[in-house]
């Protein structure tokens, strides 16, 4: 069936469709196509007020298994961009096989970043059928811990860090911990490891970032971008008396390079990934 979409529909993901009579459907994906005629199908039999756009028209992400890595990651070059009359409600389309597919929520500015600085070929990334970013950011105080990092990256030992937001109304007793956690140790000759979680107020989500840095040259060889999933109590053990959380890992992007990364790229993709980002600024250290 071929239906113009007439209006998009929010926070519902979908656009309202007339045929030739003048009948109204919803269309999944239709927001995409305001204005346009486009071909249609029915996404349910129980359900004949309901269509789809065919690229659209599969159940979940598990569809596309045979494509991902242990991580559940894709190679970004495996995807084809797809050109669409899309709005600014949307950002870019890919396509695998006959489908259509998103980046996550978190990684699409990223993944725009790097294909920018021509890093695209060593990235692999995590796929979605979500088309609209609900994400907020905290607004923040920034901290200075350069001289943190500077002295991590000398040192053979594990340096640790932890900064607050400025916040009166902080209590850690009731379940409102630090904003940013930080681990940077040298104990392989090759690489320095730096971790980094970020947690706000009292979510179960933890923000975290991992990277391998040439002790030579600064540059990151690998670096690695998740979510994790776990228990206010496991968060306030961990803040508190350094105990190793019990999480469930949503890796969302993995870059790799031998010959390394420019630090100031690395940073600027922290930047976009922490909520609070102004904390990143600080890291962007000229004695490194």
């Amino acid at each position: 069936m071929n239906l113009k979409i007439i209006k998009s529909v929010f926070p519902l993901s979908c656009g309202i469709g007339i045929d030739n009579t003048g009948k109204k459907y919803k269309v999944i994906g239709g927001e995409l196509f305001v204005g346009h005629q486009i071909k249609c199908e029915k996404f349910s039999s129980d359900n004949d007020g309901l269509y789809v756009i065919p690229e659209l028209n599969y159940k979940d992400m598990s569809k596309f298994s045979k494509y991902y890595d242990k991580d559940n990651l894709i190679r970004f070059n495996q995807l084809k961009e797809v050109p669409i009359f899309s709005n600014k409600i949307c950002c870019k389309i890919y396509e695998i096989g006959k489908y259509w597919v998103f980046l996550d929520d978190n990684i699409r500015q990223i993944v725009e970043y790097l294909e920018s600085k021509d890093l695209q070929n060593y990235l692999k990334v995590k796929l979605t059928q979500r088309r609209l970013s609900l994400q907020d950011r905290a607004p923040i105080i920034s901290i200075k811990y350069n001289h943190i990092l500077s002295k991590a990256l000398k040192s053979n030992e594990t340096i640790k860090a932890r900064f607050y937001c400025e916040d009166k109304y902080r209590d850690e007793s009731k379940g409102v911990y630090a904003d940013l956690i930080i681990r940077c140790y040298h104990k392989e000759k090759d690489k320095i490891q730096l971790e980094m979680w970020q947690i706000i107020d009292k979510s179960n989500f933890v923000y975290y970032v991992h990277g391998y840095i040439n002790p030579d040259t600064f540059k990151f060889t690998h670096f690695d971008i998740a979510y994790h999933e776990t228990t206010k109590q496991d968060i306030i053990n961990f803040v508190k008396n350094n105990m190793k959380m019990r999480i469930i890992k949503n890796k969302l992007l993995v870059l790799d390079k031998d010959n390394g990364i420019e630090s100031i790229i690395i940073f600027n993709i922290m930047k976009m990934f922490f909520p609070m980002d102004k904390l990143i600024d600080e890291f962007l250290c000229e004695k490194l």
